[in-house]
């Protein structure tokens, strides 16, 4: 085994002094033990537990518990983290994705082949011009990319979508319950008996609306994230891979100031949209809700401002 390398040789490294990691002095650190968790070695490292531990470490994100405990000891250190899965490591979802992407590549093409067969009379066996000549002017249309992302990562960025819209629905219908409440509390106030099971049974129900809200909405932006930071990760590997084999025009369409603003700015971009769009597609349940509750108190005159 290979011992872990010594991070306080780093003048920064707030570990200075000694090879063994230091024990963070904060708030809480009185109910720890003294002992510094050790740097783990790289066979010591665990699976990322996500999706390897129950239902209610899922549910709850418990599983993060021992490495915040870690951090809030000592300084994370790159060993501390989890080692990711075969669904999360970047060649795996690469191959996927490329996978993908050539098949559209190949529907685009046979398209474009088949209308320049049409034009000249042609079939793919009489054809007068040879294939790569036919594919000179072909340009793969903008939505392939698109698709070939959504077929590589569409369950968890479905997920993510269908939690924030839960999410949006059930933030939504939550003054219903606490109309209740507070009708029932200014029934109590003013001196009449209500039945007592009700109260408890709306604040019960407020407080596990709320609870489920803050579920459904951590659960949509963790989904969306990941679905963010992996589809960066795949672009990312895939257009260093693309500038590594380029020709010289494509040297010169894409030189090397272009190739840094793609992985830079626009894959940020696409990263924030992985959160983005999951927000805006539950928009419209929110406004729904939000119109037929206002119909259902107001009556009709709720419209007069929608329109």
């Amino acid at each position: 085994m290979t011992e872990p390398p010594n991070y306080n040789s780093d003048p920064s490294s707030l570990e200075q002094g000694s090879d063994k990691p230091l024990r963070q002095q904060r708030w809480l650190s009185f109910m720890f033990s003294k002992e510094v968790p050790p740097i783990p070695l790289d066979d010591e490292r665990k699976i990322h537990p996500m999706y390897r531990s129950n239902f209610l470490s899922r549910t709850m994100f418990w599983w993060i518990t021992p490495l915040m405990k870690v951090g809030y000891e000592r300084t994370i250190t790159p060993e501390d983290l989890y080692k990711l899965d075969d669904t999360m490591e970047i060649e795996k979802l690469s191959e996927v994705f490329e996978g993908h992407l050539k098949k559209r590549i190949t529907y685009f093409q046979n398209q474009h082949l088949t209308k320049k067969y049409q034009e000249r009379n042609e079939t793919p066996e009489t054809s007068t011009v040879d294939r790569e000549t036919d594919l000179e002017d072909f340009i793969l249309p903008k939505g392939a990319m698109f698709m070939a992302l959504y077929h590589t990562f569409h369950i968890q960025f479905l997920k993510s979508i269908v939690q924030m819209c839960i999410q949006a629905a059930a933030t939504s219908l939550q003054p219903l319950l606490l109309k209740k409440l507070t009708e029932f509390v200014a029934l109590k106030t003013l001196g009449f008996n209500p039945v007592i099971g009700k109260g408890i049974g709306y604040s019960f129900g407020t407080a596990a609306f709320i609870f489920f809200i803050g579920i459904m909405v951590n659960h949509a932006f963790y989904n969306a994230m990941i679905v963010g930071a992996k589809t960066k990760s795949v672009l990312i590997r895939t257009i260093l891979k693309k500038s590594f084999v380029l020709n010289q025009l494509g040297r010169h369409k894409y030189p090397e100031g272009k190739i840094n603003a793609l992985i830079t700015t626009d894959l940020n971009r696409i990263d924030f949209a992985g959160i983005a769009i999951p927000i805006i597609a539950s928009t419209p349940f929110s406004v729904v809700i939000a119109i037929a509750l206002l119909i259902h108190s107001i009556g009709v005159y709720a419209l007069i401002d929608c329109v």
